[in-house]
């Protein structure tokens, strides 16, 4: 069976299901080799008893736990599309280590994009090249930070799909480079084609004063407010993303004013005062036996 034929027969969530349908269509290589996989791996039945036994046995653990934490609105639901009370669940967002913020020099010629991640489908590299794909070449340039060592058919892949274009595969990177790979871009592109809960590349831009173009998908869009401190598009269509990214090189000083209106990232110190007085806080109920709201 072909990897578009075994998307279109499964179950899959509506998302899901496009993506591997779009991955078939605009990438055949990738989905033949991927369905050769598929074909080769071990088929163990799951009957819709097996998940709802599995969900009731979940349900039990979450009536064990006084207080769910996550960090997005987005995960936060799916909390409590699994069954999780509400009452029992708390959005907290991530808290990070402070980065330099770069100074802007203005509009920069050729666009600078860049990614910065893992090397992996669901993280939807490929809709961006193929976006790309669609600019003029001159106009822009995309630096792909990444280890491609983490599955190397993938970005052996990539880099077929990326010949002839101004893209740039820059490896991995240490952790003390994290500002200077910011340094090198003027907007961030988070592909993904899998629900995020809160993507860490997003905080680190925010802070390096990087704008930010994403996929409306999961907690990509809980942290990116479409024109105000960056831009939205359908995921899984390299079409609108290649509009957004051409959008920003006939005006480049959007880039500017969406870099003036990134937010706030929580400091690592506050992550941790928060914490304490959670912890501190479900101990106190716990003794008072109350449950935490």
């Amino acid at each position: 069976m072909s990897f578009g034929a075994l998307a279109a027969a499964t179950r899959a969530p509506g998302v899901i299901r496009r993506a591997a349908l779009d991955v078939w269509r605009r990438l055949p290589i990738v989905a033949t080799g991927l369905a050769r996989a598929a074909r080769r791996a071990a088929i163990v039945p799951v009957t819709q008893q097996d998940i709802a036994e599995r969900l009731a046995e979940a349900r039990q653990v979450f009536d064990e736990v006084d207080l769910f934490v996550a960090p997005s609105r987005s995960l936060a639901a799916e909390f409590q599309r699994l069954g999780v009370d509400a009452s029992k669940i708390r959005v907290s967002d991530l808290g990070f280590v402070p980065l330099l913020r770069g100074s802007r020099n203005g509009a920069q010629r050729p666009l600078r994009i860049g990614y910065v991640g893992t090397l992996v489908w669901h993280k939807g590299v490929h809709v961006l090249i193929e976006a790309v794909r669609t600019l003029v070449p001159h106009a822009y340039e995309l630096k792909i930070f990444g280890d491609p060592a983490g599955n190397p058919g993938y970005a052996a892949e990539l880099r077929a799909q990326a010949a002839g274009l101004p893209v740039r595969f820059m490896g991995a990177f240490a952790r003390e480079a994290t500002t200077d790979v910011y340094a090198q871009i003027d907007v961030l592109v988070v592909p993904s084609l899998w629900l995020e809960n809160s993507p860490l590349v997003i905080h680190e831009a925010f802070m390096t004063g990087i704008p930010i173009v994403g996929a409306r998908i999961g907690g990509i869009a809980d942290l990116v407010e479409h024109g105000v401190n960056g831009l939205l598009y359908t995921p899984t269509s390299s079409a609108e993303l290649g509009d957004v990214l051409r959008s920003l090189i006939e005006a480049p000083d959007r880039l500017d004013e969406l870099a003036r209106r990134l937010p706030r990232v929580k400091p690592l110190a506050q992550d941790a005062h928060e914490w304490e007085a959670v912890y501190a806080e479900v101990l106190e109920r716990r003794r008072g036996g109350r449950q935490v709201t």
